[in-house]
């Protein structure tokens, strides 16, 4: 992607025109046309744009509410930020030198003898494969990994509020806005 060329295709008409992370990411090194709202998991390169939308994960199970549910938390080193939200028994972290079949084994066993049916995933590996055959197992994931769960074990996904980005770009109050997630039930 030639990023000149895509600045060139901005239409000037727009109010606002927004990149999504990885176009943002490409254009860090570049003079940016003021309506041209960058996005990120990083704020390295907000100071690029005039607005940025700053995707926070952080925030992103502190701001959901899982009610009635009895959910585990799984992933790779990244989850333990996220642990916070959840009793310690029911946090998974691949450690790092357990393999995937290791890793997804240990899963399995204490999650049958907890009974947990919903799995809060912020990112997949290959270790969910093995858990994606247990039909009575429901997952909630960011939208970018739906495609990879059997539509009968999508119970939510994960995506950035974009409806509340676009309030804080007309109401022009903050240069960088902090994305927070929401959690939409299937």
């Amino acid at each position: 992607m030639d990023p000149k060329q895509l600045l060139d295709a901005v239409d000037e008409r727009s109010q606002f025109v927004i990149a999504s992370p990885l176009v943002s990411s490409k254009l860090k090194n570049t003079d940016v046309p003021l309506n041209l709202v960058g996005q990120g998991k990083s704020s390295d390169y907000a100071s690029t744009f005039h607005q940025f939308w700053f995707i926070d994960d952080e925030s992103m199970l502190s701001d959901l509410n899982y009610p009635d549910l009895l959910a585990a938390l799984v992933g790779d080193e990244d989850v333990e930020r996220f642990s916070q939200y959840f009793p310690s028994d029911l946090v998974f972290i691949k450690g790092n030198d357990e393999i995937e079949s290791q890793f997804a084994e240990r899963m399995s066993r204490t999650l049958q003898e907890r009974q947990v049916i919903t799995v809060v995933a912020p990112s997949l590996g290959s270790w969910a494969i093995p858990l994606l055959q247990d039909a009575s197992m429901q997952w909630v994931v960011p939208a970018e990994y739906l495609s990879m769960i059997p539509p009968k074990q999508q119970s939510g996904v994960l995506v950035p509020d974009l409806v509340a980005g676009v309030h804080a770009l007309f109401s022009g109050k903050d240069e960088i806005h902090v994305l927070k997630w929401r959690m939409i039930s299937l």
